[in-house]
């Protein structure tokens, strides 16, 4: 089982990108950051047709390093905990996300996340309800084990960070912006968009003061909506197969 990481703070993942989760899409939303963005102005506009362009995507997937953090705790159970400094006798991990988008929102998402010698954990998100696996079959879990928000939240959004000029190596469009990740600790985020419409993005974000780590993800956009394991395949019904049996 996923033991519940009640004593970590509870920072979703920021995408965009701030991408998701701040800006926006994919690490961990800011506590306290004022909204709204600032900065350069083409950045500002550049990065606007951006998040209207995601608005259309039904689905996208994310692979991420340096946000999650696992410790197996015997049998079954693993520990995690997320948008922080390495806990001690925790291993480092990678995270898979397939989103499902309405409108640019997040509606449901499923999180596989690894580390070495350490069971699979999973986290799925529909319809506002959590369930967490370790093993084949599905326990329901709490907000507090969603790292990404239990829905409604913007994949791409623009607020919340100082943007700096953009910058062209090829294809690729890079920007550049700053925002803070939590009280006493600040993000500085480097993402690299594609020429596509929506763009593939590639990003790098670097948290330093109280807390200090790196991480490293790749956002795709899906020309449909990801298969999440749900019974009846929407997050209008979410109940996960298989569910775990009671102990008797």
């Amino acid at each position: 089982m996923a033991t519940d990481p009640s004593t970590a703070p509870n920072r979703p993942w920021r995408a965009v990108i701030a991408a998701v989760a701040c800006v926006a899409l994919l690490a961990a939303l800011p506590a306290t950051a004022a909204v709204g963005a600032s900065g350069n102005p083409d950045t500002l506009s550049y990065f606007e047709q951006v998040v209207t362009d995601w608005q259309s995507v039904p689905g996208a997937h994310v692979t991420e390093y340096g946000l999650f953090w696992l410790h197996y705790n015997g049998g079954t159970a693993v520990d995690f905990r997320w948008g922080t400094t390495k806990p001690d006798g925790f291993k480092a991990a990678k995270a898979v996300i397939d989103y499902w988008l309405e409108g640019g929102k997040i509606v449901g998402y499923l999180a596989t996340v690894t580390a070495q010698d350490v069971p699979r954990l999973r986290i799925l998100v529909a319809a506002g309800n959590v369930f967490t696996s370790t093993t084949q079959c599905w326990q329901r879990s709490n907000p507090g084990s969603a790292p990404f928000g239990t829905g409604q939240r913007d994949l791409v959004s623009d607020l919340n960070a100082r943007f700096e000029p953009l910058q062209h190596k090829g294809k690729w469009t890079v920007v550049k912006y700053h925002y803070l990740w939590s009280t006493g600790t600040h993000a500085t985020q480097v993402d690299t968009l594609g020429p596509s419409s929506p763009p593939a993005i590639r990003s790098k974000i670097d948290v330093r003061g109280v807390e200090r780590f790196s991480i490293s993800l790749s956002v795709k956009p899906l020309h449909k909506a990801p298969e999440l394991p749900l019974a009846s395949h929407s997050p209008a019904a979410p109940k996960p197969a298989p569910f775990c049996k009671k102990a008797t």
